[in-house]
């Protein structure tokens, strides 16, 4: 039997829950549970949880098949939140604890908010392509629209490499995206896959996404394999 080593420990009658994590931003993050509802949460630890997110080392749930998006357990007795391995070491899992605090309002202006997400996609979308995952931005939660979405993946070139696509759906009307034909419901982008262009990438879909007006604590994080 598998065991699930905690790096803190968990109160006597506490209560786990499974939840769907969305970015770090400003030292805060979205979790789904399993109705769907998000709820906004601020952490003292913020720069070890966005590193952690991501990577594809933490655990995953299935949202679609083959696609899936990150998972954490959540005690609200402790407000405490459990991250774990996605693999198993010694025959267990562990997980990583981060105390949370429910209720505070982020600070940061929108225009701070994208660029910090730029910053930590530009990591996981080089890291994606080193494991032949692909990215996909969309609305958070367990359940959610087919569009809006904005994707980066690669794939192998004929004759060797690999090309990088952006993709988008609505088509995006700001820049770096190039103006779209007036009847046009998705561009598409395609670049040899160097590492800049690959960790480039991220600049186009969070300018995507800016274009959905949304907020960016809305936005969840999918995975998946690239196809063979």
């Amino acid at each position: 039997m598998r065991s699930v080593t905690m790096s803190a420990p968990i109160q006597p009658g506490a209560t786990l829950e499974s939840v769907l994590m969305g970015p770090v931003l400003d030292g805060h993050l979205a979790l789904w549970d399993g109705a769907n509802r998000p709820t906004l949460w601020r952490t003292d630890d913020a720069s070890s949880l966005a590193a952690r997110l991501g990577r594809g080392g933490v655990a995953r749930s299935e949202v679609e098949p083959g696609r899936f998006r990150e998972s954490g357990l959540l005690d609200r007795t402790s407000s405490t939140l459990f991250v774990p391995d996605r693999y198993t070491r010694e025959g267990g899992t562990h997980a990583t604890s981060f105390p949370l605090h429910a209720g505070d309002q982020p600070t940061a202006d929108a225009d701070a908010l994208w660029a910090e997400l730029r910053t930590w996609l530009a990591d996981v979308l080089e890291a994606a392509a080193e494991r032949g995952d692909y990215v996909v931005l969309e609305h958070g939660g367990y359940e959610f629209p087919q569009e809006p979405f904005a994707l980066a993946i690669c794939v192998p070139a004929e004759g060797g490499g690999a090309i990088s696509s952006v993709e988008a759906a609505p088509a995006p009307r700001r820049p770096p995206w190039p103006a779209p034909a007036a009847d046009a419901r998705a561009a598409t982008l395609s670049a040899p896959a160097t590492r800049d262009v690959i960790r480039g990438a991220a600049v186009f879909l969070v300018a995507a996404v800016a274009d959905w007006s949304v907020s960016p604590w809305t936005i969840g994080v999918t995975f998946g394999r690239v196809p063979s």
